[in-house]
């Protein structure tokens, strides 16, 4: 909603917790990408310290995509663990860098844990608009 000094401010004080620290930091990047140096390297940081979290992996691989550094988000979201968003997350990565047979193939991976999912489908939906 763009309500980042908000968002910011409802977890000042929570950032050790991991999920609201990555919180902060996505807040902190999306409110001004072009400024953003620090915020990117508290992302690192975060990762570093809570690689397996799955929101950290969201939020801070979000990040760092947008930063344009797209080969460190999908080492840390390649670490998912059946997460359909990191799923989703992995093919639009990949999609960015014109790489649809990965893209192809992690939607495709995530077909046999998740044959039902509206967002597998969309995920291969995506990849068939790029073929």
């Amino acid at each position: 909603l763009g309500n980042y000094d908000e968002a910011i401010s409802e977890v000042q004080g929570e950032e050790s917790t991991p999920d609201l620290a990555a919180v902060k930091a996505f807040a902190e990047y999306s409110k001004d990408p072009w400024d953003s140096e620090e915020t990117v390297q508290a992302v690192e940081q975060l990762v570093q310290q809570e690689p397996d979290n799955l929101n950290v992996q969201l939020l801070c691989g979000s990040v760092l995509a947008n930063a344009g550094r797209k080969d460190e988000a999908l080492a840390l979201l390649s670490r998912h663990q059946g997460s359909l968003d990191a799923v989703a997350l992995i093919v639009q990565i990949y999609l960015q860098q014109n790489r649809t047979d990965l893209a192809a193939r992690e939607a495709k991976s995530a077909r046999g844990f998740a044959q039902d999912s509206l967002l597998v489908n969309l995920a291969e939906s995506w990849v068939g608009l790029r073929e």
